[in-house]
């Protein structure tokens, strides 16, 4: 959680809501759920309400939610040139920490499907979902070339087209760089759903 509150705050620049490290440890300490962090970008014209153990309508309750609210923009019926705000959309990205080590790149994938499938994380398909895993190296058939293939997989096939997948993030001075793994998640998910 706080890694991600980091890349969207340090890297992103969404201000987050203050006092929002009280309420998380008041919120933890009485094992509610639901548990809410405001962001802001507000030159972007954007938000994001950040859930911890969210439950969704199907009473599934992954680790965080992201949910990212943005202008829609359509242009001015009576002058063709500008641009107004037309309402308000919200994406949505769903992650889900799956801390088990040794696994292999089927169990993964398996697991992917289990919570994009069959727990509904998806809600229809309309929401992104990925899995957060600490297992360096899982992935032996490459869809990319880059230094992180054999680590990521950000649905970058073109029949998944970047609807789920999975993500190595390890809290370690070994794999201090995975925390790129992450960044590139929230920025690949932020630009796909922005219209700005």
């Amino acid at each position: 959680l706080l890694q991600i509150i980091k890349v969207l705050n340090q890297v992103y620049d969404f201000e987050v809501e203050s006092g929002w490290q009280r309420a998380l440890i008041d919120a933890v300490l009485m094992k509610s759920v639901n548990i809410e962090i405001k962001l802001y970008a507000t030159s972007r014209q954007q938000s994001i309400l950040l859930t911890y153990e969210k439950v969704l309508d199907s009473g599934k309750r992954p680790d965080f939610v992201v949910d990212l609210y943005s202008k829609e923009y359509t242009a001015d019926p009576h002058d063709s040139s500008r641009w107004v705000i037309s309402g308000e959309k919200r994406s949505r990205l769903v992650l889900d920490a799956k801390f088990r080590g040794g696994i292999t790149e089927e169990q993964l994938h398996t697991l992917i499907l289990e919570l994009y499938e069959t727990k509904n994380y998806s809600e229809g398909g309309a929401n992104q979902v990925f899995i957060i895993h600490p297992s360096p190296n899982v992935i032996d058939d490459r869809t990319s070339p880059l230094v992180w293939g054999t680590q990521c997989d950000y649905g970058q096939s073109n029949k998944i087209n970047h609807r789920y997948g999975g993500v190595f993030v390890a809290p370690s001075l070994i794999y201090a760089r995975s925390i790129d793994h992450l960044q590139r998640l929230i920025g690949m998910f932020l630009q796909q759903e922005s219209e700005i």
